[in-house]
């Protein structure tokens, strides 16, 4: 699983933005920008994305994934191998989990942002 977190920004997104991950194919398991989540959906998460070679990594096995990452969203990709999604063997707990450690990693994230007073709610509060 590769969990992409893009906070650093609260208002740029970036296009091909490259991560060096073993090779392979990859496709979205969870994307906050997906309209279930409230998100505007400018991913199509229904495509696959393979990754592009490059010879300096080539001993590693590894190779460049490239993906739009809109401002203000996290996504989760499983790896395929051989055409085959890599499964665990507890396939009805195993999503459940990641979903709730992968809210707790984002609720943790605003929490120091609020503690470090990156965000202010208080401006936005009538009172």
């Amino acid at each position: 699983m590769l969990f992409v977190f893009q906070f650093f920004s609260p208002t740029q997104s970036y296009v091909d933005y490259g991560l060096l991950v073993p090779t392979g194919t990859y496709d979205v398991v969870l994307n906050t920008d997906a309209k279930t989540f409230g998100g505007n959906e400018l991913n199509d998460d229904s495509i696959t994305h393979f990754t592009n070679y490059d010879a300096l990594y080539v001993n590693e096995h590894k190779e460049w994934l490239k993906l739009y990452i809109p401002a203000r969203t996290a996504m989760v990709l499983k790896k395929e191998l051989n055409g085959i999604f890599i499964e665990k063997s507890i396939q009805g707990s195993l999503p459940n989990i990641l979903v709730h450690l992968f809210f707790c990693c984002i609720y943790l994230f605003v929490f120091v942002l609020l503690s470090i007073g990156y965000i202010n709610l208080c401006t936005a509060c009538p009172f």
